[in-house]
């Protein structure tokens, strides 16, 4: 029997941000059902990129699919909203989403210290004690 695992998910925009936003929620509420929580949106300046700024929020859910599946869903999610890799390397991210956590395991250390990851994570917390 195949156990849920912790997951944690950080999403950003920095180009029609509102609009990437949305239909990356969609699309993950679809993935996920209702039982995905996310955070509320909050505006950031860039870190080692030259562009707009950024739109970012967190998301967590327990679920039973794999880390390798899940990377290639949110791969497929951003395709879907339109990122590329010849964007990004220009500095425009129509929408990101990177796994922050799985299970136990840590993934982009160096976000976790990012003040705006912080601030969500706690958004988080209580979101999930109030649902």
């Amino acid at each position: 029997m195949e156990t849920n695992k912790k997951l944690i998910i950080s999403i950003g925009t920095n180009i029609e941000q509102e609009t990437n936003m949305l239909k990356a929620e969609i699309m993950l509420v679809k993935l996920f059902g209702d039982k995905i929580l996310f955070t509320d949106n909050i505006w950031n300046d860039p870190v080692d990129i030259d562009s707009d700024l950024f739109l970012n929020r967190l998301a967590a859910v327990n679920t039973p699919h794999g880390l390798l599946q899940l990377q290639r869903a949110f791969k497929q999610i951003e395709r879907h909203v339109g990122a590329s890799k010849g964007e990004k390397r220009r500095g425009i991210v129509r929408i990101d989403i990177d796994i922050l956590q799985y299970d136990e395991e840590r993934l982009h250390v160096e976000d976790w210290n990012r003040p705006y990851v912080e601030k969500l994570l706690k958004q988080l917390d209580r979101k999930k004690y109030q649902k």
